[in-house]
C-alpha cells in the first residue's frame, strides 16, 4: 500500500473553505434542534458551537497520516462540527446525556480525563459523536453522512477547557518543570473540588426546597380545611377535632441527634420533623435555631416556621406571637402578615385580619395568598363585590389556581 500524497495545502484549504458556509449553516440548524430538546426541561444549558478552523483541521490530517502512513486516501476528520453543552451542575450531565441518547443517533461516547492520575492536569469531559439528523442534511442538499462532536461539561469544566486550549493545546505546550506541573494539577484539583461542592450545595438546596414545599402544602391544607368549616357555617366546630385532610402528629417522638449544630443542619431536621407531623420536636428545633441568634431576616423566617408548627397543633395564641415577632424582626415579611391574618380569621377577628392583609398587599400587590385571604375576610363581612374583585385580581396573576377559581365561584353564587 502506497503512502498517501497530501494535496497542495492551498488547494485543500480552498476546497475546505468552500464548504465552510454550509458547515456553519448545518451547525446552526443542529444547535437549534439540540436547544429544542431542553425547552420542556428543568435544565437550561448554554450551548456553544464551532466549525473547526482549517489550521486545526490540517494539523489533525497530518497527525492521522503520521499515525497511519499506509493510508491511500485523505483521512476522514469526524469533528469538523462541534458543540459544547454547558450545564451548571454535575447532576445535569447525566440527564443531558440521556436526553441526547434518546433523541439523536449517538455513535460513540468518550469520557476524557476520568482516568487521569491525581498529579496530572487533565479535566473530565464527556464527548459524544452524534450523527447529524437526515432532515438537516436534506435541507442543505447533503448526501454524505456528517457527524458532530458534542461535549458535555459543567461551567467550571468549560472554563478549564477554554484556558487549556489557549495555554496548552493551541500553544503546543507541555510543561516539563515539576513546580509548573504541580500548579496545573492543583488548579485542576480546585476546579474539580469546586464542582463537587457546588453539587453538594445543590443537593442541600433541593432537599430544603422539597421540605419547604411539603410544609407549605401541609399548612395550606389545614387552612383550607378550617375555612371549609367556616364556609359551611358550622357553629359547633371543635377546633381540635381531627379531620381527613390533617391529623395530629406524634409529639412523643424524641428528637434525633443532629450531626451538626449549624442553622442549615437544624433547619433541615426541623422541616423534616415538621413535614412528618412531629410538631413538638419541630418547635424545639426551630427554637434551637433562634438560640443561635441569627440575623433578623433569618430569625423572621424561622419564627414563621415555628408559628406554623404551633398553628398545626391548634395553639393559635403561640402561633400569633411567633407571626407577630416575625414581622417585628422583618417589616417586609408578607408571609408573617398572611399567617397572622389567617389565625385572626379562624378566631373571627375579621377587622384585625383585614388590617394584616391590607398591610401585606401594600407591601406586595401581587401576593395571591394575601389577595385570597382578604377576599375571604370580605366574604365573611358580606362585602361580596370587593371579595370578587380580589379573586379576579389574584386569578389574573395565577389563572389556573384551583383554590382561587373555587372561591370565586362561591362568591359569585352569593352575588347572584
Amino acid at each position: 500500500m502506497r503512502e498517501y500524497a497530501l494535496p497542495d495545502r492551498k488547494a485543500l484549504e480552498k476546497k475546505y473553505l468552500e464548504n465552510n458556509a454550509t458547515y456553519s449553516a448545518v451547525l446552526d440548524a443542529f444547535k437549534q434542534e439540540v436547544q429544542g430538546l431542553f425547552q420542556a426541561s428543568a435544565i437550561h444549558p448554554t450551548i456553544k458551537g464551532r466549525v473547526k478552523s482549517f489550521d486545526s483541521y490540517y494539523r489533525k490530517v497530518l497527525k492521522k497520516l503520521r499515525e497511519r502512513p499506509g493510508l491511500d486516501s485523505l483521512p476522514a476528520i469526524s469533528d469538523i462540527l462541534g458543540i459544547r453543552i454547558i450545564c451548571p451542575f454535575l447532576e445535569n450531565l447525566k440527564v443531558t446525556e440521556r436526553m441526547l441518547r434518546e433523541a439523536l443517533q449517538v455513535l460513540k461516547v468518550e469520557r476524557k480525563g476520568y482516568n487521569v492520575r491525581v498529579y496530572e492536569f487533565g479535566y473530565e469531559s464527556t464527548h459524544l459523536m452524534v450523527r447529524i439528523p437526515e432532515c438537516i442534511l436534506t435541507t442543505f442538499h447533503l448526501k454524505q453522512e456528517l457527524l458532530c462532536e458534542v461535549q458535555l461539561q459543567t461551567i467550571l469544566q468549560d472554563a478549564w477547557s477554554e484556558v487549556e486550549h489557549e495555554l496548552i493545546y493551541k500553544a503546543d505546550f507541555s510543561p516539563f518543570d515539576d513546580p509548573l506541573r504541580r500548579k496545573l494539577a492543583a488548579l485542576n484539583a480546585m476546579l474539580t473540588l469546586s464542582d463537587t461542592i457546588f453539587q453538594e450545595i445543590r443537593d442541600y438546596q433541593n432537599n430544603l426546597n422539597e421540605q419547604l414545599q411539603n410544609r407549605r402544602r401541609t399548612f395550606s391544607n389545614q387552612v383550607q380545611s378550617a375555612f371549609s368549616d367556616i364556609f359551611r357555617q358550622s357553629a359547633h366546630r371543635d377546633p381540635k377535632q381531627e379531620n381527613s385532610s390533617f391529623v395530629r402528629g406524634d409529639d412523643d417522638i424524641i428528637i434525633p441527634r443532629i450531626p451538626g449544630t449549624s442553622i442549615d443542619d437544624l433547619l433541615i431536621a426541623a422541616l423534616t420533623a415538621h413535614n412528618s407531623r412531629r410538631f413538638s420536636p419541630a418547635i424545639e428545633l426551630y427554637t434551637k435555631i433562634l438560640d443561635l441568634d441569627p440575623q433578623n431576616n433569618i430569625r423572621s423566617v424561622i419564627l414563621v416556621h415555628r408559628g406554623m408548627a404551633h398553628f398545626a397543633k391548634f395553639d393559635y395564641q403561640s402561633a400569633l406571637e411567633d407571626f407577630s415577632m416575625a414581622f417585628e424582626h422583618d417589616s417586609t415579611n408578607c408571609k408573617a402578615l398572611y399567617c397572622r391574618g389567617i389565625v385572626h380569621i379562624l378566631q373571627k377577628n375579621y377587622s384585625m385580619a383585614l388590617s394584616d392583609f391590607n398591610r401585606g398587599i401594600e407591601l406586595d400587590p401581587f401576593h395571591i395568598d394575601l389577595l385570597l385571604g382578604r377576599a375571604q375576610v370580605l366574604y365573611q363581612l358580606g362585602n361580596y363585590p370587593e371579595a370578587l374583585s380580589d379573586c379576579e385580581a389574584a386569578l389574573r396573576i395565577e389563572p389556573h389556581a384551583e383554590k382561587l377559581t373555587a372561591f370565586r365561584n362561591l362568591v359569585i353564587k352569593y352575588l347572584e
